[in-house]
């Protein structure tokens, strides 16, 4: 990709194609991934929001395969993260409605690892597709995400909210709907008076930091400078997309 866009020198590749897309993809997008993650519990229809978001993040991946200039691809890169960590929040809010207090940990570990699984895709076909240019992965991915966004339209329901909660059982079976919505000041104040949440907080942040340079520099680390074929530094990297997987589905079983 540095080279279909003229830098050559390998200290400007790492900078801007690894850490700059990097910042501004898992960093400068984070308020913009917050905002949706708030707008699940305020929204009326969850299938519309998450619908929405995920055709952002096709759109932007198109965007990246047709990219002429790099302030294009940092544009495509802060919407398409924005656009992936905000429909987390909103896919875990569909699922605690959708399932049961002992549901939900199996529920989530599927979805955990389907975003393993779907690393370890997109690596392993874009490693083995090399010979038909840096842009064809991001066209098929940008375009299966966009027809993904409308399947999701056509096919997934509004829950109820607050529909499987044994709690709530009483008041909405005499017809009055759960309307309690959060607001950023109670936000705030679950994080800085849960002991928890602020231990799960840095946890995520500090074991974050690997993960992401393996991802970012991995690979180029093993094809440029340790004199592995692009096929096979993408096999080790997809090793790590099976451990996420393997990892999702045994939390989810170990954790129910």
């Amino acid at each position: 990709i540095a080279e279909d866009f003229g830098y050559n020198d390998p200290l400007d590749r790492d900078r801007l194609f690894g850490s700059n897309l990097a910042l501004v993809g898992l960093v400068l997008s984070l308020p913009l991934s917050a905002c949706i993650g708030f707008a699940t519990d305020v929204v009326r229809s969850r299938r519309l929001l998450i619908s929405a978001t995920v055709l952002a993040g096709g759109l932007s991946t198109l965007w990246t395969g047709l990219a002429t200039t790099y302030n294009e691809l940092l544009i495509c890169r802060f919407i398409q993260c924005a656009a992936m960590s905000g429909s987390v929040p909103c896919v875990f809010s569909l699922m605690s409605d959708w399932y049961s207090e002992n549901e939900r940990n199996a529920a989530s570990s599927v979805f955990q690892a389907a975003m393993g699984a779907g690393i370890l895709i997109g690596q392993c076909y874009s490693g083995f597709t090399t010979n038909l240019g840096w842009r064809h992965p991001f066209l098929v991915s940008g375009f299966a995400t966009v027809v993904s966004s409308f399947l999701v339209l056509a096919f997934v329901t509004d829950p109820v909210r607050g529909g499987r909660e044994g709690a709530l059982n009483d008041m909405l079976s005499e017809g009055v709907e759960y309307n309690k919505r959060p607001t950023w000041k109670t936000c705030l104040a679950s994080v800085q008076s849960n002991a928890s949440n602020r231990l799960l907080i840095l946890q995520g942040l500090f074991s974050s930091i690997p993960y992401g340079a393996m991802f970012v520099f991995f690979n180029d680390v093993l094809s440029s400078n340790k004199g592995l074929t692009v096929q096979d530094a993408t096999f080790v990297v997809a090793v790590f997309g099976i451990g996420s997987a393997v990892g999702g589905i045994m939390g989810g079983v170990f954790g129910t």
